[in-house]
């Protein structure tokens, strides 16, 4: 049987481990940021991802727990949803086009 990707990444003092997108959410994704035009996603999107997506250490996320941890903690969370963009869609949005195919992070 075949799971999704996995990724760990600190930031701060924080250890994030991000799960693959499956193709269907990440489609739909990809739709709600063309969508916008702005390539910036709703707050509510950026927090779905991260719920569904994204644990802290071995721990879910859910809305609360959320709200709490990221409470003025803006730049780690967006650092960490740069970081769940370029390894889901290999760029910081997956609206924008890369300048490079093959940029090493």
């Amino acid at each position: 049987m075949k799971v999704l990707e996995n990724k760990e990444t600190t930031i701060g003092d924080n250890y994030y481990v991000m799960t693959a997108m499956g193709a269907m959410d990440g489609l739909d994704f990809m739709n709600k940021l063309y969508a916008s035009g702005t390539g910036t996603p709703p707050a509510k999107d950026i927090r779905d991802v991260i719920v569904k997506y994204v644990k802290l250490g071995g721990k879910a996320f859910d809305n609360k727990s959320f709200d709490v941890h990221f409470s003025k903690k803006y730049d780690e969370l967006y650092e960490l949803f740069q970081q769940f963009c370029e390894f889901n869609f290999g760029e910081s949005s997956p609206n924008q086009q890369s300048d490079t195919e093959d940029s090493e992070n």
